[in-house]
């Protein structure tokens, strides 16, 4: 079955591209072999420089791929090279056994976890914001790690950030 045929695009850098169409006229195949996810049969794709195609809030996840298959195509599909995701493949690992492990519910692809893990999230800024209930704004949180020894009672909370915000 031949999902793309004649498909000939060139984005400058900063671009986007928005694709519309019928159900099977090819958009996620076509989002999936810009993001080398899949390998053109015939033809050829040159990228200079990062994509990241976004089509749902679960890019890419097959429930028949393995836990390693899916990780490297969500991986793919968030404009990571193959080792990016390799070197994240163990956190990514680590994180899904331990909320495996203290899952007390599953509803779906949702879970409920017991409320008793600590993660540390990094942000590249604190600022004041009128906006946010809370009065600040975390910009561009990411995950460092789980931090097993520290208990719930000890997580920082808005007055940790109004002191950071403050220095």
């Amino acid at each position: 079955m031949r999902a793309l045929h004649n498909v000939s695009l060139k984005l400058g850098h900063g671009d986007r591209l928005g694709i519309l169409g019928h159900n099977g006229a090819g958009k996620s195949t076509l989002l999936r072999v810009m993001a080398g996810v899949y390998v053109p049969a015939a033809g050829r794709v040159i990228i200079d420089g990062r994509v990241s195609p976004l089509f749902n809030t679960s890019p890419g996840l097959d429930i028949d791929d393995t836990g390693y298959e899916n990780i490297v195509t969500c991986g793919m599909l968030l404009g990571m090279t193959l080792n990016e995701i390799k070197v994240k493949t163990p956190e990514i690992a680590e994180f899904t056994e331990h909320f495996k492990a203290h899952t007390i519910k599953e509803y779906g692809r949702t879970l409920l976890v017991e409320p008793n893990t600590v993660i540390e999230v990094a942000f590249d800024q604190v600022q004041k914001s009128a906006r946010h209930k809370s009065g600040y704004a975390l910009r561009f949180p990411r995950i460092v790690r789980l931090r097993p020894d520290k208990p719930v009672s000890e997580i920082d909370t808005l007055e940790t950030v109004r002191q950071i915000a403050g220095r």
